[in-house]
């Protein structure tokens, strides 16, 4: 029994160990999120023909995956403020930007306000982010 106990847990780090590998396109580590902050929304707008990862970051700055958000679809997410966000649209362009650093947007920054923050992510000879209600550095 303590065998496949062992198995299991073995399973799970290794499928934990391929969900941060998920987040290397942005790089593993971000702004870290801020506890303690007021409940709110964040929507995410994918206005382009290439589907987009979303990564929120932990309290240790670790990009965790939420979402492949497909074209011209639109994911909401409750969230609290001062939480981190980033987001990649997956270009046929995606793997030389990625060598070149460029890839990754973010952080995006919940709204200090009861308001719900909405990030539409635009593709026009590249991409650009509309962040309405949202700090964006």
């Amino acid at each position: 029994m303590n065998r496949h106990v062992l198995s299991a847990v073995t399973a799970l780090a290794f499928f934990a160990g391929s969900l941060s590998a998920t987040a290397s396109e942005c790089g593993s580590k971000g702004k870290p999120s801020l506890k303690g902050g007021a409940q709110t929304e964040i929507l995410f707008h994918n206005d382009t023909g290439y589907a987009t990862r979303v990564y929120w970051a932990d309290f240790r700055g670790r990009l965790i995956e939420y979402a492949l958000v497909q074209p011209n679809d639109v994911k909401t997410y409750k969230t609290y403020m001062g939480h981190h966000w980033y987001f990649e649209v997956i270009t046929p362009e995606e793997e030389v930007k990625r060598r070149q650093g460029e890839g990754c947007f973010g952080p995006i920054t919940t709204a200090y306000s009861d308001s719900a923050c909405t990030v539409r992510v635009l593709y026009e000879d590249g991409v650009g982010v509309n962040a309405g209600g949202c700090d964006y550095e």
